[in-house]
This record gives C-alpha cells, sequence and structure tokens, in this order.
C-alpha cells in the first residue's frame, strides 16, 4: 500500500506543474496587466510605467517569471498580493474557511441525496421514485446554476422572504441558525450540479450487483429486501460512487466560483473572479495551487479508498 501511495504521489507532481504552468502562461497571455490597471487610474510617466514593470517582474520572459514563481513557491513563499501588497497566503487564509464550509456541505448534500435517490431508484426500477431521481439528475444536468440559483433567490427570497439572498452572516447575527440559513441556497444550487451523477452511478451500480448470486442466495434465506439492498447490494456498489466523488470535486469547486458570485459569499470562489478582473496574478496563482492540491490529494485518498474497496487494484499496478 506505502509503494502504492507513493506513486500516487509522483505522478500527482508533473500534473501539478503542468496545472501551474498553463495557468500561469494563460493569465499572462490575457489582455491587460497590473501595470496598465494602475496606470488607467493615475498619470503615469512611460518611465513610471517601466518602473512598475521592473518592480512586479514583467519585463522578464513569461517562463522566466514562471520559474521564479515556482521557486519561490518550493521554499513556501507565494507572493504578495499585486493590488494590495498583502501576503497572499494572508489573503487566502482568510477567504478558505467560507470556502471549505460551502463546497464540503455541498459535497455531502450531493452524495446523500444522490446516493438515496440511486438506492430507491434501483430497489423499484420504473417507479415513482426512479422516474423522480431521472427528472432531478436531468434538471440539475441541463439547467445551468445561476439560473436556477436567480430563480430559487427570487421565489424564496425575494417573493417569500424565507431566506437571506446574500452574504453569510445577516447584520450583527453571528449564530450557527443564521449561517445556516444563507449557507442553504448557495449549498443547495452546487449540490444540484453533481447530484445526478450519484443517482446515475448508484443506481446502474447496484442494477448491475442486483441480480448475482449472493443476492439470490441472500433472497433464498428469507432476508428483507431492503437488507439485502443495503448490507449486500450497495456494499458491492461503492467503487463507480466513490468514482463519481473523484469527478464532482474539481466540478464542485469551478461551480462554488459562480455561486459564490451570485451570493455574495466571502470565499476564495469570488477573490479568484477579483483577482483576474485586476490581473493578481500572484493571488491567481495562490488559488490555484490550492485547488491543484486539494483535487490531487482528494484522488490520492480515493485510490487508497479504491485499493481498501478492491485489493486488486494494487495488486494490478
Amino acid at each position: 500500500m506505502i509503494k502504492y501511495v507513493i506513486k500516487r504521489l509522483l505522478l500527482a507532481i508533473p500534473i501539478f506543474i503542468s496545472i501551474t504552468l498553463i495557468v500561469y502562461v494563460l493569465s499572462s497571455a490575457a489582455p491587460g496587466s497590473p501595470v496598465d490597471i494602475i496606470a488607467s487610474s493615475a498619470n503615469l510617466s512611460d518611465e513610471q510605467v517601466k518602473e512598475l514593470e521592473i518592480a512586479y517582474g514583467l519585463d522578464k520572459p513569461v517562463l522566466v517569471r514562471y520559474g521564479i514563481w515556482l521557486g519561490d513557491l518550493l521554499q513556501g513563499d507565494l507572493g504578495e498580493s499585486m493590488k494590495t501588497n498583502e501576503e497572499v497566503a494572508v489573503v487566502i487564509g482568510q477567504r478558505i474557511g467560507p470556502s471549505l464550509l460551502l463546497t464540503i456541505s455541498s459535497l455531502i448534500c450531493s452524495v446523500v441525496i444522490g446516493v438515496a435517490l440511486g438506492i430507491l431508484s434501483a430497489h423499484k426500477p420504473y417507479s415513482f421514485w426512479d422516474k423522480f431521481s431521472s427528472a432531478v439528475a436531468f434538471f440539475g444536468n441541463s439547467v445551468p446554476s445561476f439560473f436556477i440559483a436567480l430563480l430559487l433567490i427570487y421565489i424564496l427570497s425575494v417573493r417569500l422572504g424565507l431566506l437571506p439572498a446574500s452574504g453569510m452572516w445577516g447584520a450583527g447575527e453571528h449564530n450557527l441558525s443564521n449561517l445556516l440559513q444563507h449557507l442553504f441556497l448557495p449549498s443547495l444550487i452546487i449540490s444540484l450540479q453533481s447530484v445526478g451523477g450519484y443517482i446515475k452511478q448508484t443506481r446502474g451500480s447496484m442494477l448491475e450487483c442486483i441480480n448475482e448470486d449472493y443476492v439470490k442466495t441472500a433472497r433464498s434465506k428469507g432476508i428483507s429486501e431492503w437488507r439485502i439492498t443495503i448490507c449486500h447490494v450497495l456494499r458491492n456498489a461503492w467503487i463507480p460512487i466513490v468514482t463519481q466523488l473523484g469527478f464532482s470535486v474539481p466540478f464542485v469547486i469551478g461551480g462554488a466560483v459562480v455561486t459564490e458570485q451570485i451570493f455574495g459569499w466571502p470565499g476564495i470562489g469570488s477573490l479568484m473572479v477579483t483577482a483576474i478582473n485586476t490581473r493578481d496574478y500572484n493571488i491567481i496563482m495562490g488559488i490555484t495551487v490550492l485547488i491543484a492540491v486539494v483535487v490531487l490529494v482528494t484522488n490520492i485518498i480515493l485510490d487508497v479508498v479504491y485499493a481498501y474497496l478492491d485489493p486488486r487494484i494494487t495488486a494490478e499496478t
């Protein structure tokens, strides 16, 4: 198992370098720069513009700048914000808590709802619950998240006044109840994006297992259908579900960027949009590092879970 994990860690290194290099080159190639934005709001001479470019290191080729940035990263230095001169690690640290709360709660909701509906669908195929689950999966996969968000804000917040429309806290209210009220809508929106995958994977993998010999043996012993479904069928259908979890993590993080903007959630998603608009390269790269590490580590953990669920995986690698 240790060799298996080491192989996955070594494989993650070139993937991480490729991700950061692509993002660095693309962000640098975008029209405008921090100096251009500063110059547009102040009357700077050509000499002052050149001095700022030298100060920010923008006078060097992009690959040289990437090499310098990567060297600093290996020393634990993410640099400073080009807009506020604050440490990137400090700026991201202030935003990471709300983002973790939103993404983890969304993942939990999507897994619980998706697996539950998938079990109901597999237990009674072509029943009401099967059709309902298919409708939920279709709705979540086909309707844009921003449209669902705006629709629910209009109905639940504007018209009915049941839930707050934006922010993480109410004015002067910092308690669990108020937090959960603000968390409900954005978490639900992100969950809907990935719940369909869990429904399909759970239903499909359970239907494959439901006619296996061990299931027929359990039925012959007089065990109830629900116990067979949960204890026998679901237990042997976990690998596709865990695979879906690995696929959904990047989409949940990506969906959080849009959702945080709509709901004014103070996380790294809204920080990323602000950094892109202001061409704050160090903030962009700091968030890229965080997201890349989270996704890569999550996939390594899921690889270990695969090996635990099916020991043949480690034997084949």
